[in-house]
């Protein structure tokens, strides 16, 4: 049995440095109420809430997981010339109200936890995030008294980002944030990130 034990710790440990984090945020409320679950008294029996938000973005924007997207100012300033300044704020503006919310399931019997998820996504002139949604999984392996392994795996899907260039009068695209050429935007980082597993 003990063996067992170490190939199963074995292989989650293998797959779960290779997942990607979906939303750290609900990783820490799963971690909390599995602590909270172990005790005898603890009942959840219900579905409950662990994120929810209702906004209308301007100049930040997070992608579903809750990872920073981009973040930008009133007014740009040219890289390339500081004394060429245009307002950019309204394109950065979501016409939207952005809708996120996390329900979770704790099942009575077996321990497990299921969790969905929806992010409606933001629509703004120069940017949007597409609508997306949120499965999880989770479970408290006791190992011994003392001793337990909880194993956690969720993910956004979709929320794909779209940028779009700024023109100006000869129609020539560039990035707003800081107007330099469209082509020599820098990548926006939409990579959720790496998780490790936390026991």
């Amino acid at each position: 049995m003990r063996c067992l034990r170490q190939s199963l710790l074995c292989v989650l440990v293998v797959l779960t440095a290779q997942a990607h984090a979906g939303d750290e945020e609900q990783r820490d409320m799963v971690q909390r109420i599995f602590m909270a679950s172990r005790d005898v008294h603890f009942k959840l029996d219900y579905p409950f809430v662990t994120q929810m938000y209702v906004q209308r973005e301007q100049g930040n924007f997070t992608l579903s997981s809750g990872r920073g997207l981009l973040s930008v100012n009133d007014t740009a300033t040219s890289a390339y010339d500081e004394a060429i300044t245009h307002k950019i704020n309204n394109f950065y503006k979501a016409t939207n109200t952005r809708q996120h919310w996390v329900l979770n399931y704790l099942e009575p019997d077996s321990r497990w936890l299921f969790s969905f998820g929806y992010d409606s996504g933001a629509e703004a002139d120069k940017l949007s995030i597409e609508q997306s949604a949120f499965l999880g999984l989770a479970k408290n392996f006791e190992l011994s008294r003392d001793h337990h392994l909880m194993f956690t795996w969720g993910q956004w899907f979709g929320g794909k980002v779209t940028e779009r260039p700024c023109l100006d009068a000869y129609d020539r695209e560039y990035w707003c944030p800081n107007l330099t050429a469209w082509k020599d935007r820098p990548a926006l980082n939409t990579d959720p990130g790496k998780t490790v597993l936390r026991t």
